[in-house]
């Protein structure tokens, strides 16, 4: 299995000794991404005792017990059969190897950089494929999940990059709004403001006041810095919304339901966690490209190689 992170410990609930989240996704790498495929719950709680994370094996029995709740949580997230995990009574096993899963694989490995910052910096301080992938793992759920709504990405990329003048009238056009002072309102460096994925619905007519989202990706650590982006003070004067559009929000990461209705609160509009977004299956089981699930594939092998393993 996966080295014990002893970030799984840092909690600041009061009597909690684990946040299960994380302790659930170090369970679920430590399956997935090796070559044993199952653990389970007698092995789960010698490894809390030998952490020293319990003193005593009726508090490890219960922090299992939680587990495996959590898990079976993440499991009800998802259509049958695309959840890569059997979870029998007292085990953990893997349905898949994890390259035959690679939605789930990516937004799991993307998630262990919380827990292995040691391991996540051997590959570099850039993230713009990561980004990239996560935008477009995104996008195409979104199409699958919305399907009468439009979804368009920005553009901004390491593959492709546009001016933000260009980006703001594209958007603009599209929900058939005017173009503000955009030289006023923001950075001469700015690059998309924020704004990854313009969602919204549209109608046969040319009249604006759409239902809008305007969505920020996010596939890194610092999630949290990012919650109240874009800043819908400054696209509702760079772009002459009729009616306010919404912010959205997008990230790999799975939470309590504590965190997930604090980060939900915070950004005030969609929140779209690993299970929402991953519950496209539900719309359309081929949600994903093969050219996505390919190049994701090759992204993930190097990273699964190196993962810290006891």
């Amino acid at each position: 299995m996966l080295e014990f992170p002893i970030k799984v410990t840092n909690t600041d609930l009061p009597g909690e000794l684990v946040a299960i989240p994380l302790l659930c996704d170090w369970i679920e790498a430590s399956v997935l991404f090796q070559k044993s495929r199952e653990l389970g719950d007698a092995e789960l709680v010698d490894v809390l005792m030998d952490e020293d994370v319990c003193d005593v094996q009726a508090d490890a029995w219960t922090i299992k017990a939680d587990a495996w709740n959590e898990l079976r949580r993440r499991q009800r997230g998802m259509t049958s059969g695309t959840y890569p995990f059997f979870i029998p009574a007292a085990r953990l096993k893997r349905r898949a190897d994890w390259s035959e899963v690679p939605a789930y694989s990516f937004c799991l490995m993307l998630s262990l950089s919380v827990l292995y910052k040691k391991w996540a910096a051997t590959f570099g301080s850039d993230y713009t494929v990561q980004g990239e992938l996560f935008e477009l793992l995104t996008e195409q759920s979104l199409k699958a999940s919305l399907a009468t709504w439009e979804i368009h990405r920005t553009g901004w990329s390491g593959s492709q990059t546009r001016h933000l003048a260009e980006i703001v009238k594209n958007v603009a056009a599209r929900v058939k709004e005017p173009v503000g002072n955009i030289a006023r309102w923001t950075r001469p460096k700015a690059k998309e403001a924020g704004l990854d994925i313009l969602c919204y619905r549209p109608y046969h007519d040319d009249r604006g006041s759409l239902p809008v989202f305007l969505m920020q990706c996010s596939s890194g650590r610092d999630f949290e810095d990012k919650l109240q982006t874009p800043d819908l003070k400054v696209w509702g004067r760079i772009v002459e919304f009729t009616s306010n559009p919404r912010r959205a929000f997008a990230t790999p990461r799975s939470f309590s339901e504590h965190d997930f209705s604090m980060h939900a609160n915070t950004v005030d509009g969609l929140f779209l966690d690993r299970y929402r977004l991953l519950a496209a299956s539900l719309h359309n089981p081929r949600w994903m490209s093969n050219d996505l699930k390919q190049r994701i594939v090759r992204w993930l092998r190097p990273r699964v190689k190196a993962l810290p393993w006891e």
